[in-house]
């Protein structure tokens, strides 16, 4: 668009460009990230790839055998994330019900504090254990869950501590 002509000053013009894109119209097949999964989905995605692994019996696909696991660890791992940051907010409710409880007008600060420490911890705990997914060796879907049950037991040391 053109600026604004002084002799027309509530005008604008405008040119057409003609610019043509290749490969526009070409059908491609998109195949979507375990990320981008409904639950549904991400526990077919498991299904279909468990069983298939089963079916595979020749010794020389091992190494499409590992690679296949390690997918199958990462949707695991998808679907337990999805879980886990879901309880998060229970768990920090849970955390910070008895520090509220338990601290005065002066303590204020020191229970803010601790409930951001927690927090910060949680997630983490979580980020390291996603990071860690990259070592299959370690079972990380079930590792993930370090950090809610962490926060859980936390709630119920402060709850019997405090009541």
């Amino acid at each position: 668009v053109d600026p604004m002509d002084e002799s027309h000053p509530g005008m604008a013009r405008a040119a057409r460009y003609q610019h043509r894109v290749e490969d526009a119209l070409k059908s491609g097949k998109y195949r979507r990230k375990e990320k981008d999964f409904r639950f549904f989905e991400i526990v077919e995605a498991i299904r279909k790839d468990s069983a298939f692994l089963e079916t595979m019996t020749s010794p020389e696909s091992e190494k499409s055998k590992k690679h296949l696991r390690q997918h199958i660890s990462k949707t695991k791992v998808e679907l337990s994330k999805r879980f886990v940051f879901a309880m998060a907010s229970l768990c920090f409710v849970l955390v910070g019900i008895p520090l509220g409880i338990r601290s005065q007008r002066k303590e204020s600060t020191i229970g803010m504090a601790i409930s951001i420490a927690i927090a910060m911890g949680f997630y983490l705990v979580v980020m390291l254990m996603l990071n860690m997914q990259k070592n299959y060796s370690i079972c990380p879907e079930f590792l993930i869950w370090l950090s809610p049950l962490a926060c859980f037991g936390l709630s119920a040391w402060f709850i019997k501590r405090n009541l």
